[in-house]
C-alpha cells in the first residue's frame, strides 16, 4: 500500500511512532493514543506503524481525525528517517529502526515505555526469563534514547530496579483521558484544575443487593480473571466478562475452571467491548472488578471512574496512583483479600460506598489527557534546549 500522509505538515518537532491508532488498538498504547491526539500541538504529528498481513488495507475513517497523520508498513520503515521531526517518540520496542544512525540522523529519541515486557511476577536476577530476543531490543530502545518516559511511578520504580543505570533519563509521566464530566482550556492552571475537582461526575446509584460483578480487559494471566473466579466461588455473584479471545490456552484453563468448579451458571462471556458497548457493559454492573497481577498503568480503572461506578481493586502497580485512598483494594498476591474486598463492599451501607466514589471522582482532574499531553510538551522543550547527542 505505501506510505499515505493526512494533512502531514512538511516538518514536525515531535512524531509519535506507534502500531496502535484510532480503532487499530489493542490496549493501553491505543488508547493513549486516541485521548493524546485531540490535544496535540500544531507541531506534533503522528506515524501509524502496520503490519500489511494483518492490516491489507488500511482505512483512515478508522483514524482519530484526519491531519497530522502519516501511515506506512513495517516493510517501509526505512522511508521513516527521511520524514522531517526534530524528536522521534517512540511507543512500541519492536521499532528497532528507530535506534539506527540513518533513522536519527543527530535527532531527539523518547522511548515511552507503556510496559516492561517481563513476564508477572518477574525475578531480578532473570526479570525476561527465557525471552532474550524481546530483551535485548528493550534494553536497545531504552539506551539509544535521550529519555524514558515510564506511565507511572510504579513502572520507574521497577525499571531502575532492573536497570540501575537508566535511572537518570527516565521521567513519569502518568497517562490521562478525555473524561466526560469535566472540562477544561488548553491553558488552564493548576489552580483551575484543582478548582474543577470538585465538578463530580454523574455517580451510580448504589443498590442494596450488589451481585453482578464484571471483568474488562484482554484475556492474559497478568489479568487475574482465573484469580478473581478462585476469590468469587461460594459467594453470591454473577460475573460479567467482557474480553477478547488473545491468549487461547489461558482461555481453556479458565473455562476448565468454571466448569470444574460449576460456576457455569454465574458467569457470562460479552466479548469484548469499546466505545459506547464499553460504556453500557460498565453501566450494567454493580462494580468491576480489577483483579490485574500487576498494571503499568491502568486506563480500566480510568474508565470505570469516568462511569461512575464501583472499582474492586488490586493495588499492583500503577493502580493505587490513580485511585489512592480507596477503601476497596487487595494485593493479588494474598489469598482471600480479594474476596474480604468483595465481600465487604456487598456489605456495606450505600452511603459509605457513595463516600468512596466520591474520592475517586476528585482523582480524575490529576489524569486529564490535556495534563498529559502539557507535560510531554514540557519534555520535548527541555530535550530540544539541550545540547545535541555526540
Amino acid at each position: 500500500m505505501g506510505m499515505f500522509k493526512l494533512a502531514f505538515k512538511p516538518h514536525y518537532e515531535a512524531l509519535h511512532f506507534t502500531n496502535e491508532f484510532g480503532h487499530y488498538l489493542y490496549g493501553g498504547m491505543g488508547t493513549f493514543m486516541n485521548h493524546y491526539f485531540p490535544h496535540r500541538s500544531e507541531s506534533t504529528g503522528f506515524a501509524f506503524i502496520y503490519r500489511e498481513e494483518e492490516y491489507p488495507d488500511i482505512e483512515s475513517s478508522l483514524f482519530p481525525g484526519q491531519q497530522d497523520i502519516v501511515a506506512f508498513s513495517y516493510a517501509e520503515s526505512g522511508r521513516a528517517g527521511d520524514l522531517s521531526f526534530d524528536i522521534a517518540v517512540c511507543h512500541f520496542y519492536e521499532f528497532q529502526f528507530m535506534t539506527e544512525p540513518s533513522f536519527l540522523q543527530g535527532r531527539k529519541l523518547v522511548y515511552v515505555i507503556h510496559s516492561i515486557p517481563t513476564p508477572e511476577p518477574y525475578y531480578p536476577e532473570n526479570p525476561f526469563g527465557e525471552h532474550d530476543e524481546l530483551r535485548a531490543k528493550f534494553e536497545n530502545l531504552c539506551y539509544a534514547a535521550d529519555s524514558l518516559v515510564c506511565v507511572s511511578h510504579a513502572e520507574k520504580q521497577k525499571l531502575c530496579a532492573i536497570y540501575p543505570d537508566l535511572e537518570s533519563k527516565a521521567v513519569v509521566i502518568h497517562n490521562g483521558m478525555n473524561f466526560k464530566e469535566i472540562s477544561h482550556s488548553t491553558h488552564a492552571s493548576e489552580t483551575r484544575e484543582l478548582s474543577e475537582a470538585s465538578q463530580l461526575g454523574e455517580l451510580r446509584e448504589v443498590r442494596e443487593e450488589r451481585t453482578i460483578f464484571g471483568f474488562l480487559g484482554r484475556l492474559d494471566y497478568r489479568k487475574g480473571l482465573l484469580e478473581a473466579l478462585k476469590e468469587l466461588k461460594g459467594l453470591n455473584f454473577e460475573l460479567h466478562i467482557a474480553c477478547g479471545g488473545e491468549d487461547p490456552e489461558h482461555l481453556s484453563a479458565v473455562l476448565q475452571y468454571i466448569e470444574a468448579a460449576n460456576l457455569q451458571s454465574q458467569v457470562r462471556f460479552m466479548g469484548w467491548c469499546s466505545g459506547t458497548r464499553r460504556d453500557a457493559f460498565l453501566q450494567s454492573l454493580d462494580a468491576l472488578i480489577v483483579p490485574s497481577l500487576y498494571e503499568p498503568f491502568g486506563y480500566v480503572i480510568l474508565e470505570a471512574i469516568d462511569e461512575g461506578i464501583t472499582l474492586i481493586s488490586s493495588n499492583g502497580g500503577g493502580i493505587q496512583e490513580i485511585v489512592g485512598d480507596y477503601k476497596y483494594q487487595f494485593d493479588p498476591y494474598q489469598p482471600g483479600e480479594m474476596r474480604d474486598a468483595i465481600c465487604q463492599f456487598q456489605r456495606d451501607e450505600a452511603s459509605m460506598i457513595q463516600v468512596e466514589l466520591e474520592k475517586l471522582q476528585t482523582q480524575k482532574v490529576y489524569f486529564t489527557a490535556e495534563r498529559m499531553v502539557r507535560n510531554y510538551e514540557q519534555l520535548f522543550r527541555t530535550l530540544l534546549s539541550s545540547p545535541a547527542s555526540p
